[in-house]
């Protein structure tokens, strides 16, 4: 099970306007505890997304000590407005949906090849309200490849195994194998 201590940051959680008027996102900094481990994390829970039929995402990446919010503001904010465009078309995102950047950097980073969206678990201190919600893992290398063509269950399952959590980390860390 994982608990989430929040840390004495005055500043967080914040706000940050993605679209003025239609599409925000709250970041929050915090520590998930799994096991004897306390994970460093920033969370980011969009606000918007929901007046176009979009359920909202929420994207946890475990952090460095060294990493500040900034270090995933752009990444982030074109990934995050790139989703309500979608979903303004017409179009929506559910559990087992990639987001695949092919030759595209992503966060700053050419070895993410993109985004599975999982079923959401609860992140004591976490405020995502009552809202429906997705929650989005980071692919690396080929695991992108993989979950496109064998399904995103095979490449979470391999996660939730690497990392012994069932059924899959809440959290994605970028520096992983």
């Amino acid at each position: 099970n994982v608990t989430a201590n929040s840390q004495p940051v005055s500043a967080l959680p914040q706000t940050a306007d993605i679209l003025p008027g239609k599409l925000k996102v709250k970041m929050y900094l915090h520590q998930l505890q799994f096991g004897d481990q306390k994970i460093p994390c920033w969370t980011f829970v969009t606000d918007g997304l929901i007046s176009q039929k979009q359920k909202e995402i929420r994207f946890t990446l475990q952090r460095s000590q060294l990493q500040k919010p900034e270090d995933y503001a752009l990444g982030l904010r074109q990934f995050f407005l790139t989703t309500y465009n979608y979903a303004e078309s017409g179009k929506s995102l559910d559990v087992g949906d990639l987001a695949l950047f092919g030759q595209r950097q992503f966060l700053g980073r050419e070895d993410l090849g993109g985004v599975g969206f999982i079923q959401p678990e609860l992140i004591p201190g976490v405020d995502t309200g009552n809202t429906p919600l997705l929650a989005a893992i980071v692919l690396k290398g080929d695991e992108a490849e993989v979950a496109r063509d064998f399904g995103l269950t095979r490449v979470s399952s391999l996660l939730g195994r690497s990392y012994g959590y069932y059924p899959v980390p809440p959290w994605s860390d970028l520096e992983r194998e």
